[in-house]
């Protein structure tokens, strides 16, 4: 259905540039189980969070349960040591946890839950980092035995070479374990390639991370500088979203509705 999108994504970046703060785990992960609960509260679609590292592994424990509570679809946390660094960013080092540390820390989180409701999914950097095809199999493997209930392959190349052929040594992995986990890709740099080529390549699922943050970005600082230079914000109405437009998003028109049939 392209009318619509399937879940929604909490972003670690969105969420932090929202607040006015750099993506490196600054704002926690009770703040973002706070925005998923605000998000919760309007929406009928399931809501993926990003975990960033799942800090701590007790930490972690505690964190998947309030989000069972909350009624969160999935996590999403990444193999990176605390505190993490956005992977999009070419200047910074990116220290990868050691696998059998983070396939415990899924381990755990996973015996944490009370139902089968939440997904843990492991989100593997070597990519980012650097690090060879064989290294991201190699912990695909520890996390898939860990009970990782899918895994995110991560690229910032402008090629999705990389994560095709990720994906095909994923099917063969998952053929030779036994299990088949879904396989998930965020392709903000690669993003000339179509949702139907990826899900074509074996993709379950992919993710459009950021993109509302940089398109409200970039038009609030059009409206902005046009209503310092006029002096006014007539011209920056073509721009705006209307009154009425935002009553409707909002549910202020359905109450003046019900307000009216309740009279």
């Amino acid at each position: 259905d392209k009318s619509n999108f399937d879940a929604i994504w909490v972003s670690s970046l969105t969420e932090s540039a929202a607040k006015g703060h750099p993506d490196i785990e600054l704002m926690g992960l009770d703040s973002r189980l706070s925005t998923a609960q605000q998000i919760l509260d309007v929406i009928d679609k399931p809501v993926i969070i990003d975990g960033d590292t799942g800090g701590d592994p007790n930490a972690f424990e505690y964190f998947v349960r309030k989000a069972e509570n909350l009624g969160i679809s999935a996590i999403v946390i990444e193999d990176k040591v605390y505190p993490k660094r956005n992977s999009l960013d070419e200047e910074s080092e990116h220290i990868l946890e050691e696998p059998r540390i983070f396939a415990n820390k899924i381990r755990r989180g996973k015996n944490a839950l009370l139902t089968n409701d939440l997904m843990i999914i492991a989100r593997i950097e070597s990519l980012i980092a650097g690090k060879d095809m064989d290294d991201a199999i190699n912990r695909a493997k520890f996390y898939l035995e860990a009970g990782a209930d899918g895994i995110l392959i991560h690229s910032k190349s402008r090629n999705p070479d990389e994560v095709i052929s990720f994906a095909k040594r994923y099917k063969e992995l998952c053929s030779e374990i036994g299990m088949h986990k879904p396989l998930v890709c965020v392709p903000t740099m690669y993003n000339h390639v179509r949702d139907s080529e990826l899900r074509n390549e074996g993709f379950n699922m992919v993710i459009h991370a950021n993109h509302l943050l940089r398109a409200s970005i970039n038009s609030m600082q059009k409206v902005c500088r046009m209503i310092l230079e006029h002096e006014r914000s007539l011209e920056s109405e073509e721009h705006c979203a209307s009154i009425s437009e935002i009553f409707d998003i909002v549910g202020f028109s359905d109450i003046k509705n019900k307000e009216k049939m309740w009279r």
